[in-house]
């Protein structure tokens, strides 16, 4: 058994109000890469959508015709090689941060572990720089149903050709990956700076990609909310292991 939840973050509360009823307002990962944020690590990421991420000591970049080539090494590279595709660019995602257990209460746990679990079920400090509104949806299964049974009516209609929901994989940016160039895998990987944000992502390839941001109505959900100041959010839940 675990207990999962999506949180939210708005920076306006008339934002929040459209959650409440269902407008889930997805940018297009390009929005990502160029918004330019006071904080680090926070909503900007450059790099986002990468399908490569190669580590200069094992890779050497040829550029031109055979026997004309220019050969870049380790010393020309003042970081790791990033591969990017640019259809990435147009995929709408919404984010949420995701509390859950990382699988403690899925089976007997030791007394040191207790506190580490409370851990997972608070926002770091860094998160009130996502917005100082939260809306924590305590009915994970219910909020997914009602979002993939929309989606799936996008798919029939042909609006969208593609979907994907999960939670995003943070990798160490001193390792050598890569993820398929043709699927929405690469919209689920980003650097291990970002994990204080748990995070959670809807992700969709509409048929007319252009680069413009997407509402997803899946209709009324404040019967699974409950909503308040995201200051106060660490107090509000509050795990019993007594019973």
């Amino acid at each position: 058994m675990d207990y999962r939840f999506f949180v939210k973050l708005f920076s306006q509360d008339s934002f929040r109000e459209g959650f409440i009823n269902g407008q889930l307002y997805m940018n297009p990962l390009s929005y990502f890469i160029k918004v330019e944020d006071e904080s680090d690590n926070n909503v900007a990421d450059k790099h986002e959508g990468v399908s490569g991420w190669l580590q200069p000591d094992e890779h050497i970049l040829k550029i031109g015709l055979p026997g004309e080539e220019i050969i870049l090494t380790q010393a020309d590279f003042a970081g790791p090689i990033t591969i990017k595709m640019d259809w990435v660019d147009n995929i709408n995602v919404f984010c949420m941060t995701h509390l859950h257990s990382h699988g403690i209460l899925a089976r007997p746990f030791y007394e040191y572990e207790v506190d580490k679990l409370n851990g997972y079920y608070k926002l770091p400090p860094e998160a009130e720089n996502l917005g100082q509104y939260f809306a924590l949806v305590w009915d994970e299964a219910e909020f997914m149903s009602r979002v993939i049974k929309k989606l799936d009516t996008l798919v029939a209609s042909g609006e969208v050709l593609a979907y994907r929901c999960e939670p995003i994989v943070y990798f160490d940016e001193k390792e050598t990956l890569k993820f398929d160039q043709f699927s929405l895998a690469s919209v689920f990987n980003k650097r291990s700076s970002y994990s204080h944000q748990n995070e959670y992502r809807i992700a969709i390839y509409r048929a007319s990609p252009d680069g413009e941001p997407f509402t997803l109505d899946i209709g009324y959900i404040g019967d699974i909310l409950k909503i308040g100041n995201t200051r106060e959010f660490n107090e509000m839940i509050k795990l019993d292991l007594n019973n």
